[in-house]
């Protein structure tokens, strides 16, 4: 139950100071691996990207497969980035986007890949709700991605997006000492794969960077308010 006078967590600011920049980056590298690494998309960029009118038909053909929905799903995200397209539209893509996520995981229920991507979709209706005020509905939001996201995370332990995503909700849910841990394992998991080999010393320093200055936060320390946001992914 929600005490009375509840305002909402803290702001992220309270929690630390503004992620920085390539640690931004790096984490957002981690989003894309997962969709690599558990089937969908790919490391390098695609030749071409496919008409919506094609991703369409082939979710027609393949209704009841979930890597087609889920594959359809991510090109209709990457179509709704485009630039100069209509908010409109945008809305509706990524809408279709999320049925089709939602669609995939009842398809495939223990499907890890499936369950990432709509552990995402809560955080991303939980961050909407947090701007609105709702802090009710955010709260049951990144709830309902965390568990969505540790469900992913029991199946495949090798891919870095699944800590990060489940240290940056804990974050959200004021979970700091369970999102310090996550952030650990997310460094550990990046030593231990060869996902970022250009880049895999900043991984590691800016996540155990995370975790310290989250474990200061617990323990009362005035430096604190180091380290990255949890806006990462």
């Amino acid at each position: 139950m929600t005490p009375e006078g509840y305002q909402g967590p803290r702001p992220v600011e309270a929690a630390a100071r503004p992620l920085r920049p390539l640690f931004a980056s790096a984490v957002a590298c981690a989003a894309i691996g997962v969709a690599a690494v558990l089937g969908v998309g790919a490391y390098y960029k695609p030749p071409y990207a496919p008409s919506i009118e094609k991703v369409e038909r082939s979710v027609v053909s393949s209704p009841h497969d979930a890597r087609v929905l889920r594959t359809a799903a991510y090109r209709i995200l990457m179509k709704s980035n485009e630039e100069r397209l209509p908010d409109s539209e945008r809305q509706r893509l990524v809408a279709r986007a999320s049925e089709l996520r939602l669609e995939a995981l009842r398809i495939e229920p223990d499907n890890p890949g499936a369950l990432y991507d709509v552990a995402s979709l809560h955080n991303s209706d939980g961050d909407e709700a947090a701007e609105r005020g709702d802090w009710v509905t955010a709260r049951a939001r990144w709830s309902e991605g965390f568990e969505l996201a540790r469900k992913a995370y029991a199946t495949r332990q090798d891919i870095p997006a699944i800590p990060a995503r489940l240290a940056q909700l804990s974050e959200k849910l004021e979970e700091f000492e369970r999102a310090a841990d996550y952030w650990d394992r997310y460094a550990e998991v990046v030593e231990r794969e060869e996902i970022f080999p250009a880049s895999r010393r900043t991984h590691i320093e800016m996540a155990e960077s995370r975790s310290r200055a989250l474990r200061k936060k617990i323990a009362g320390s005035p430096d604190a308010a180091v380290g990255g946001s949890v806006e990462a992914l």
